[in-house]
């Protein structure tokens, strides 16, 4: 067997390697999407709304380019969990 096929051989266990990796964190990602999506789903059980007040959201909200009095505070504060939730996957 000369260099050319231990390069070869190399260089076929490095893609397989590097695709297996890839698959793996395809998955992981997935699986957090998913986890996120559920919460998003079932944010109105919540009453994060009524619970804090809109003081706490209003400098995110700026920082996000998002319009309370707009939206609505529930509708605002579910997109602002929303970007924070993908911005950080």
């Amino acid at each position: 067997m000369g260099n050319k096929d231990l390069s070869r051989r190399r260089f076929f266990s490095q893609l397989v390697r590097e695709g297996v990796k890839l698959i793996l964190e395809i998955k992981k990602k997935k699986e957090e999407s998913q986890r996120a999506a559920e919460v998003l789903a079932s944010f109105d059980d919540y009453p994060i709304a009524g619970t804090y007040p809109r003081e706490l959201f209003e400098e995110e909200a700026k920082k996000l380019g998002i319009d309370i009095d707009a939206l609505g505070e529930k509708a605002a504060i579910k997109l602002i969990v929303e970007k924070k939730m993908f911005s950080k996957s």
